[in-house]
């Protein structure tokens, strides 16, 4: 049995049906706490669908972590001294209109969110550690240039290592 506080009680209650049938496990909310039981892994998975759904990722987005080869990632973008510093950082990773965002988005095969200093990301597993390191590297300051070349670069691997039959 695992027992988790949130604040989305009532998000989590509204969705409880679908989160119990992905992760084959129980759920009981009351108040801001929620009781998962079943066996270790899936309290794990549910776990980890009710930590992705606080970052705020759609349901369906977060359901895929029940899959075998996805996984939820957090990347906590650097401490700043002033707030105008840090939102100029979160301003960079979303761009204008999210086009940044979509684009990493789309480069990497991952699904993407950003809230307060933290950002959220879920995906398989190869393609979550390049959206990791694109991350990282724009809120280091690397250009966008630089940043998309090289998640290019990761998901023409891929597709050369599955071509090749070296990854389903």
């Amino acid at each position: 049995m695992k027992i988790i506080r949130t604040e989305i009680v009532g998000r989590i209650a509204k969705n409880r049906a679908k989160i119990e049938k992905a992760a084959n496990v129980k759920i009981l909310c009351q108040d801001d706490v929620v009781v998962i039981s079943g066996n270790a892994e899936n309290e794990y998975i549910a776990s980890q669908i009710i930590e992705a759904l606080e970052l705020g990722f759609k349901l369906k987005h977060a359901l895929l972590l029940a899959q075998e080869d996805y996984v939820l990632e957090k990347v906590w973008l650097k401490k700043r001294k002033s707030h105008k510093r840090a939102a100029e950082i979160r301003g960079r990773l979303i761009g204008t209109y999210g086009r940044v965002r979509r684009i990493i988005e789309e480069l990497s095969d991952c699904y993407i969110v950003i809230k307060d200093n933290t950002v959220g990301i879920i995906g398989p597993a190869e393609n979550v550690k390049a959206a990791v390191q694109a991350v990282t590297a724009i809120d280091q300051g690397s250009k966008f240039s630089t940043v998309f070349y090289g998640l290019e670069q990761a998901r023409a691997r891929r597709k050369r290592d599955y071509d090749l039959g070296l990854k389903r």
